[in-house]
């Protein structure tokens, strides 16, 4: 939880807005179980204002539907050949700019994955950009990923240098299926340049890497689930593959992220995992444009 007393003054409980993203985890079973208690254990525990979905299945819509009367909902298209989509849920609290996707597909138009969810909105006057991306998950799918990282990369440079004064300020979150020394992960944070490919350097920043430096950002998921009491230890992921990441140093500006946590690492009454993936909740200064000098100069 956010520790308000060892903030400045400036950074107050209504400058702070809350970012939760989570895999409903559509492929295994007893999703309606898994995905509505995961959904009330998020909103009574975190308030989240943004929440990124990944795998919400199609065939049980109710579930993120009920969502609808505090947030905007923002789909990608039916994919059903996965049966799941991603979703965005925005607080109705902020006015949307823009709602888009960024389509990854191969050359004869087959989608590779569900789309990248892009969505655009005012936030106390700052104008923030959030990308729900999910690369393809697999171990031998690496070349993809790295294709939707290079489009993903694209369009964050050219929405920053389309912004008044490069003033954008940008989120992405979601499940990468990569680790950090990964190729597809270091182009998202620049630590590959992509010239030749005409694809020009990102520089997303790995928001546990830098606030949580000294915790492993794979984090172990079977310390709470590989135990005889708890059901299908074996549909989950050893370790965490899901990131939030900030366009550029925000770091002691608007924007800057305050704090980040894992979500999600909880059983239902039943005893089954929430999903096969670790969640994250961040927390972000973004107070009332012009309101409030910086953090830090």
């Amino acid at each position: 939880m956010l520790d308000y007393n060892r903030l400045p003054d400036e950074i107050t409980e209504d400058s702070v807005v809350t970012m939760s993203v989570i895999d409903l985890a559509a492929h295994l079973p007893a999703y309606k179980t898994r995905a509505v208690e995961y959904l009330h254990n998020i909103l009574e525990t975190d308030h989240p204002d943004i929440i990124l979905i990944q795998g919400a299945s199609i065939d049980n819509a109710s579930v993120i539907s009920n969502l609808a009367n505090d947030y905007y909902l923002h789909s990608s298209p039916n994919n059903t050949s996965l049966n799941y989509a991603n979703v965005s849920c925005i607080s109705r609290e902020y006015d949307i700019i823009s709602q888009s996707e960024i389509r990854i597909t191969t050359h004869d138009g087959m989608d590779i994955i569900p789309d990248c969810l892009v969505d655009e909105f005012n936030v106390k006057g700052n104008i923030v950009r959030v990308y729900n991306y999910e690369a393809p998950r697999g171990e031998f799918f690496e070349i993809h990923r790295v294709y939707g990282a290079k489009m993903v990369a694209c369009d964050a440079y050219k929405a920053l240098r389309a912004a008044k004064n490069n003033n954008l300020i940008m989120f992405l979150g979601g499940d990468l299926h990569a680790n950090s020394d990964c190729e597809s992960v270091q182009i998202l944070e620049g630590k590959r340049i992509c010239d030749k490919d005409n694809i020009f350097c990102s520089c997303f920043m790995d928001v546990w890497e830098q606030l949580c430096p000294n915790i492993s950002g794979t984090t172990e998921r079977q310390t709470d689930v590989f135990n005889p009491d708890i059901l299908l230890p074996r549909l989950v992921k050893p370790q965490r593959q899901t990131f939030f990441m900030v366009y550029g140093n925000r770091f002691g500006r608007i924007g800057t992220p305050l704090n980040i946590e894992i979500n999600g690492n909880h059983t239902t009454t039943d005893g089954i995992p929430y999903s096969d993936d670790y969640g994250l909740t961040m927390n972000v200064w973004i107070p009332e444009l012009n309101s409030k000098p910086a953090v830090n100069n």
